[in-house]
C-alpha cells in the first residue's frame, strides 16, 4: 500500500499501526515467565501429594515402614509440609523405642498445632513426654 492509500484508507476509518507500550510488554513478559516457572513446579507438588496419599493409605493398612517412607519423601521435596510432619510424628510417637517417639518430636519443631493436631498428638504421646507438651493458649 503506498503512503497516500494509507492515509486515505485512516481517513475512511481502517486501522492504523500500533506499538504496544515497553512497560506493557516488559510486563507481560515477565507474567509469562513466572506463569512458566510455576509450571515447573507442578510436578514435585502431584508427586509430593501422590506419596503423602499413598503414606495415608500404608498407615490405615497398618504398613509403618511403607508409611513412614512415603512420608520422608514428601519431607524430601518439601521439608516444611505440615500436614507430612504431623503424620510423621504421630507414626514415631507411636512407636515403643525412646529413640523414634524422639525423633517424632522433633518432627513437631516450630509447627502451632491446631485442635485436632494436637489431640491427634495426645492420642499416641508417651506419658513421659507429657510434661513436656502442652497446648499453646490463644
Amino acid at each position: 500500500m503506498r503512503p497516500a492509500e494509507q492515509n486515505s484508507a485512516a481517513a475512511r476509518g481502517g486501522l492504523t499501526p500500533h506499538r504496544y507500550p515497553a512497560v506493557l510488554v516488559a510486563f507481560t513478559v515477565l507474567i509469562l515467565g513466572a506463569v512458566a516457572y510455576s509450571a515447573t513446579l507442578i510436578p514435585s507438588y502431584v508427586q509430593a501429594l501422590v506419596a503423602l496419599h499413598r503414606a495415608k493409605m500404608a498407615i490405615a493398612a497398618g504398613d509403618r515402614a511403607a508409611s513412614e517412607a512415603g512420608l520422608l519423601d514428601v519431607l524430601r521435596v518439601f521439608p516444611s509440609s505440615e500436614a507430612a510432619r504431623i503424620e510423621m510424628a504421630v507414626l514415631l510417637l507411636a512407636d515403643p523405642t525412646e529413640a523414634r517417639q524422639r525423633r517424632g518430636l522433633a518432627y513437631l519443631d516450630g509447627l502451632a498445632l491446631d485442635k485436632y493436631a494436637w489431640e491427634r498428638i495426645t492420642s499416641v504421646l508417651p506419658a513421659k513426654f507429657r510434661s513436656a507438651s502442652s497446648p499453646a493458649q490463644k
